[in-house]
């Protein structure tokens, strides 16, 4: 793991961009579900499987003592070595007050639970560098790049912003991705809810579940099977067969074109389902087979 220090000293800090989706500002306090949704992204975001606050020190002590930047970049690792293993009271030390009251709503044990199911799902997010530290008297802003295990949305940039208080170095904004990062992230997460609409779908299927198929789609798919008789539904069924694997997923805007490969009673089949986002939530309108 590398940690560029030629641009640590540059003078300035970029302006803050505007609140991530669900954060809270300074000094708002957000709803019981808006704090949930914050807590977890930090989790997503702060898994950060980096080195602690004692292992940048040595490399520098057999020159100088550590430096403003130098307490920043351990502040900023010992955070995510506190998410790392789930510890609630570790991580609400690293922030400030305000923020460190946010936290408190998770017990020990929830939050560990937490830590563990998003590592599962989402991997760990790795520091690659610390692009910039920038130490203006008590406040201090890092920016890092950086890559999660099992992502596939590139180098991710998140900026970090911090406050001296009594000696010690506290974040005091939750950490915030720069606009490209945010963008990718929400493009991965609506090919995923798209990914899963479809699971369901086909999972529903195998559970002859009409209710929830209606549930799942719209349009022509929706009235195929909302109103079948038993036998017209049970024929739909089959012509829908098993899942095997969700090729490709494109979306634009509202809608989505989802390539599968599925199996019915007559073999393995090629199909393009089509998707669309209504009130927020993917529904599956349409499909054509492609191939067999």
């Amino acid at each position: 793991m590398s940690e560029s220090e030629n641009n640590s000293q540059a003078p300035g800090g970029p302006a803050d961009g505007p609140p991530q989706q669900g954060a809270p500002t300074d000094r708002s306090t957000p709803s019981r579900r808006g704090r949930r949704a914050v807590v977890i992204g930090a989790v997503s975001l702060l898994v950060l499987g980096g080195v602690g606050a004692g292992a940048y020190f040595p490399v520098r002590a057999h020159l100088d003592r550590p430096t403003a930047e130098d307490h920043v970049r351990a502040a900023v690792r010992s955070a995510t070595d506190a998410l790392q293993d789930g510890d609630i009271g570790r991580l609400r030390s690293a922030f400030c007050a305000e923020y460190s009251e946010q936290l408190a709503q998770f017990s020990p044990g929830q939050f560990a639970a937490l830590t563990r199911l998003d590592n599962s799902k989402n991997g760990r997010y790795t520091i690659d560098a610390f692009d910039t530290v920038e130490v203006s008297g008590d406040r201090a802003r890092a920016t890092v790049s950086g890559h999660v295990d099992r992502g596939d949305i590139g180098v991710q940039h998140t900026s970090f912003a911090l406050t001296r208080i009594n000696d010690d170095w506290k974040l005091c904004k939750w950490p915030e991705d720069d606009p490209a990062t945010k963008a990718r992230q929400e493009q991965a997460a609506a090919e995923q809810a798209v990914r899963d609409v479809v699971t369901k779908f086909y999972d529903a299927v195998a559970d002859r579940d009409r209710e929830r198929l209606v549930a799942l789609s719209d349009g022509p798919v929706a009235q195929s099977i909302a109103g079948a008789s038993p036998d017209q539904f049970a024929r739909t069924l089959r012509s829908w067969g098993t899942l095997e694997s969700v090729d490709e997923v494109v979306i634009r805007s509202d809608s989505a074109k989802v390539t599968v490969t599925g199996k019915d009673r007559d073999g393995r089949y090629v199909a393009e389902l089509t998707l669309q986002r209504i009130f927020g939530e993917w529904k599956l309108s349409d499909s054509a087979e492609i191939s067999r």
